[in-house]
């Protein structure tokens, strides 16, 4: 898929339906360890020795999450962030965190003090049925604008969008984040679809919108720069 669409490097997200077991993540980064950097899920009992072996196969960043009720059954949760964010930031990795945008405020404010980088999954979780004025997404321009938040946000429109396959709705929300703060938005199309049953969204076309949305200096900073930094390429 990278080869496909002209991308050389990329990011690789432990899928739920793996639970904890990093198996295939590792084996999957160590066949291209100067392309590939990864994002872990991690059991509230992991040990040191586990961590700097994941750290040594390019894992930069573990995932927490939230999901709707009965969504996600394998998913992390902040619980366990709480225990393990100490030694998230003695690796400097960041933690991938997926909630809905109505909670995110609390979440990020709970945890940015402990000194960690916070990688906001999914744009949020927005609702684009509400508008960019919604008060949520509002805050959460706030918190990405805001440098002692240390936030990111990953622009993934397909995963909010109610509009297949051009995701016109989730352009505004799109343009306001990039605008709050360029250096610390990425990107991410999402592939394979594992939740998808319908609409497959196609990465390249997921790619076009992006720069269509962005423009070039901005997509030099969202897909080279921005990741570069945060991942440690």
């Amino acid at each position: 898929m990278l080869d496909h669409i002209g991308i050389s490097r990329g990011v690789l997200v432990q899928p739920v339906v793996y639970g904890t077991n990093c198996g295939a993540l590792l084996k999957a980064l160590k066949s291209h360890p100067e392309r590939l950097r990864g994002v872990a899920l991690l059991s509230p009992e992991v040990t040191d020795a586990q961590l700097m072996k994941m750290d040594r196969g390019g894992v930069r960043g573990a995932r927490f999450s939230q999901p709707p009720p009965g969504y996600t059954a394998g998913a992390v949760g902040f619980d366990v962030l709480a225990a393990l964010a100490p030694k998230l930031v003695g690796l400097g990795w960041h933690a991938q965190i997926w909630a809905p945008c109505a909670e995110l405020e609390s979440i990020v404010t709970r945890f940015a003090p402990l000194g960690l980088q916070l990688v906001v999954d999914h744009m949020g979780g927005i609702d684009t049925e509400r508008g960019v004025a919604d008060p949520n997404f509002q805050s959460l321009l706030r918190l990405l604008g805001n440098s002692q938040y240390n936030l990111w946000v990953k622009l993934i429109p397909n995963r909010v969008s109610l509009r297949y396959p051009d995701y016109e709705d989730v352009a505004p929300f799109h343009r306001a984040l990039v605008a709050a703060n360029p250096e610390r938005v990425i990107w991410g199309s999402d592939w394979p679809h594992v939740h998808t049953q319908r609409d497959i969204p196609d990465a390249g076309h997921l790619l076009d919108l992006l720069y269509d949305w962005a423009g070039d200096d901005a997509c030099r900073r969202i897909l080279v720069d921005n990741p570069a930094r945060l991942y440690g390429f």
